[in-house]
């Protein structure tokens, strides 16, 4: 996915964990791996898509997952920064900021998210400000960077 996006400005991803849904192909082998497959309508509207469901991704098999399909979208949003600015400053800078981003991913190495931390604070700031002045957040995907 990073080769794409690196290659193509209007490539966008949403990775997100596999959620089973009714009547795919694969049920008899995600009920041998410990899955419960829901059997009625009320129990498919209570089985909540696209969360985990999957009983063998839990702790920090799961963190790790989580962790790593944010560091590959903020990557890929610092990337397309770079990419799309016309100043030389700005695309030197997206690319700067990306090196420990995907020194990460390449080592996948998702400890101390130092990074989300700060991303989270960034979004975090904007809707406050937004809030308080009453200007619509900046057209970026929801990430507030």
């Amino acid at each position: 996915m990073a080769d794409i996006g690196g290659r193509y400005d209007n490539v966008s991803f949403s990775p997100n964990i596999f959620t089973p849904y009714p009547g795919i192909p694969i049920w008899p082998q995600l009920r041998e791996m410990g899955l419960r497959e829901p059997e009625s309508l009320a129990d498919w509207a209570a089985f909540a898509l696209g969360s985990n469901n999957l009983p063998w991704l839990r702790g920090k098999t799961f963190e790790t997952l989580r962790r790593s399909i944010s560091y590959f979208l903020l990557d890929d949003q610092m990337n397309r920064i770079g990419r799309r600015s016309s100043s030389g400053a700005v695309q030197r800078l997206s690319r700067l900021l990306r090196q420990p981003l995907l020194w990460r991913l390449r080592r996948s190495c998702f400890d101390w998210p130092v990074e989300l931390r700060v991303a989270m604070v960034k979004r975090w700031l904007a809707v406050r400000r937004s809030l308080l002045t009453g200007e619509a957040l900046a057209g970026d995907g929801g990430q507030g960077l």
